[in-house]
């Protein structure tokens, strides 16, 4: 693709495709199939289904897709959809993104058990405000547990409500709270999200695992004025010893930190107490599964981004980052990769256009237990105005996070993953149980100040969705 200057008649006819087709520009889920060609043959296929949920009692919206291999497409969420459902083969992974919401998160694998944990939940009037957001993926009803359990771990507090078939129910703890939430579906599975209001915007997947290692790949501290804290919970009901162990680069263990928790308590720590140089850590536990969601926040409180940890079993030599961004509408994505094998890993990075094709291809070596950042404005061979995907392969096992930001307070941050089953014919249900369109106000801004940079127009129709 060449760089230029978009002409003003262009921009005109992209805003009227845009304002006149009711779900060109919204929330996007972007779906990426991660199979090589000669891997593929083998597998299930190339076609996966989309439902949208617009209410419990409506029909959902439904469509068909093909990626053959290699390629990523963006789905647009329909006007008034509050939930989507993904049935994709093997090898598909999927990304929720709303850059006018700072929203990201990766498609929920529905819990086996139908126990979520949440956390932080917060409920205050004045600064942050914590929505979770419950979808019943099946078709039975469900009978669904709240509970929310104060930072000191006593006096939890209760809810029961019915969830009626593929239904999602927003939730939000009593005034005034702080601590964090498990959510039961009584054996029916469930998935959740966390949305934060207030202190900047942000969206991160409730924590459906029984890991009780869970990494963090960067530990964002005084960068381009954000600090950051970390959140634990134990998903388990009896007590445990959790330690935050803090790591350098290069690996080497900087300090650790430790604390008792109750059943199902959590606990806060801030970047501020973090060693000196840490820019990664592993949270551990005893013998208690836990949940662990790092949230960053700008000085100004008004710009955030979270992300969850990672399972250290979740570890791969394969991840991939349906949606990554260079100087698109002014965003760019920095990748932080973790190293959690035991030798130095060499590690490919290929980031692809949407079609597929290879836009740019090199390596990094990363030593036994460090970590980098790769930040896409640095690839001189990316053109601005870029939006792709980034497909990550390693000799030793890896977990990642990506960020994107810009300079006007817009951020969004999700975890890359691994890909789903490669057993034959598996399809794996993928959920986002919190999914909005976007105003057409927006739109008219992003496009106006689209009017001003050295973009490529391609690549913008085609992040737009305008064919």
């Amino acid at each position: 693709m060449r760089v230029r200057l978009i002409p003003r008649f262009a921009l005109a006819i992209v805003a009227a495709l845009l304002l006149c087709n009711s779900s060109a520009f919204a929330g996007t889920i972007y779906v990426f199939n991660a199979n090589e060609p000669d891997v593929a043959k083998g597998l299930a296929g190339t076609f996966f289904d989309a439902r949208f949920y617009l209410d419990q009692n409506s029909q959902p919206i439904e469509s068909t897709h093909e990626l053959l291999p290699g390629q990523g497409t963006a789905l647009y969420v329909p006007d008034g959809a509050s939930s989507a459902f993904l049935d994709v083969p093997p090898g598909f992974f999927a990304t929720y993104i709303d850059p006018f919401t700072g929203e990201a998160y990766r498609g929920i694998a529905p819990s086996s058990t139908g126990v979520v944990g949440v956390t932080p939940v917060m409920t205050y009037a004045d600064s942050d405000t914590n929505t979770l957001r419950v979808t019943n993926t099946m078709s039975p009803t469900a009978d669904l547990q709240v509970n929310f359990i104060p930072i000191s771990g006593i006096d939890s507090i209760s809810y029961t409500a019915s969830l009626g078939p593929y239904e999602t129910l927003q939730l939000h703890a009593p005034e005034n709270f702080f601590g964090s939430a498990v959510l039961d579906g009584g054996g029916q599975p469930v998935a959740v999200t966390n949305q934060f209001s207030g202190e900047g915007n942000a969206a991160v997947g409730g924590f459906a695992t029984e890991a009780q290692e869970v990494a963090i790949p960067t530990i964002p501290h005084d960068t381009n004025g954000f600090t950051s804290n970390i959140y634990v919970q134990n998903l388990g009901s009896d007590s445990t010893g959790v330690t935050v162990n803090y790591y350098g680069e290069d690996g080497t263990s900087l300090g650790t930190s430790n604390y008792g928790l109750c059943g199902n308590q959590g606990f806060v720590t801030s970047s501020y107490s973090s060693p000196q140089g840490a820019a990664q850590a592993v949270v551990t536990s005893s013998d208690q599964p836990i949940a662990v969601t790092v949230k960053s926040t700008n000085n100004d409180g008004d710009d955030a981004f979270a992300f969850q940890g990672v399972p250290e079993s979740d570890a791969s030599k394969l991840v991939c980052f349906p949606g990554v961004f260079n100087a698109f509408m002014g965003e760019t994505t920095l990748i932080s990769i973790r190293n959690s094998g035991g030798s130095e890993a060499d590690v490919d990075i290929t980031i692809r256009k949407q079609d597929g094709s290879v836009a740019v291809f090199w390596g990094e070596t990363i030593p036994a237990g460090g970590s980098t950042v790769v930040d896409l404005s640095s690839i001189e061979e990316l053109p601005s105005g870029f939006a792709g995907i980034a497909f990550i392969e390693s000799d030793q096992d890896i977990v990642c996070v990506g960020i994107t930001r810009d300079a006007d307070g817009n951020s969004f941050a999700y975890e890359g993953g691994p890909l789903t089953s490669r057993k034959r014919d598996a399809v794996s249900t993928l959920v986002f149980p919190a999914v909005s369109s976007s105003p057409y106000e927006a739109i008219e801004e992003l496009i106006q100040e689209y009017a001003s940079k050295d973009n490529d127009l391609d690549c913008f129709i085609q992040a737009l969705g305008v064919k």
